[in-house]
């Protein structure tokens, strides 16, 4: 994914991947946040959400969550997501970018 980005991103996001594989989530949201910021790539929104979860930032990671439904995901994508809006105690507000119930 990294190869993808602009390179300002791709700066944040090579500093934020090993954060987040460090468990270091606070570090890794900062960082996948201004990735994000710079280059809004929907891969990015996904891994930014999960290091807001993982964090302990349910809420934040709520409206990432919400955000990245309504990106063009493919069904998977947006399952995977609602399972992880439920495990934060959200509630899923259609999305997925298509007419899914």
């Amino acid at each position: 994914m990294a190869d993808s980005l602009k390179p300002d991103a791709r700066t944040h996001f090579v500093v934020g991947y090993p954060a987040f594989n460090d468990k270091d989530f606070k570090t890794a949201s900062v960082e996948f946040g201004i990735a994000y910021k710079l280059d809004p790539e929907v891969p990015l929104l996904f891994t930014w959400a999960q290091s807001e979860r993982l964090g302990g930032n349910c809420p934040h990671a709520l409206e990432l969550y919400q955000k990245y439904l309504y990106s063009d995901i493919n069904r998977d994508q947006a399952d995977y997501a609602r399972h992880w809006i439920d495990a934060c105690g959200g509630v899923v507000r259609g999305g997925g970018g298509r007419a899914w119930p």
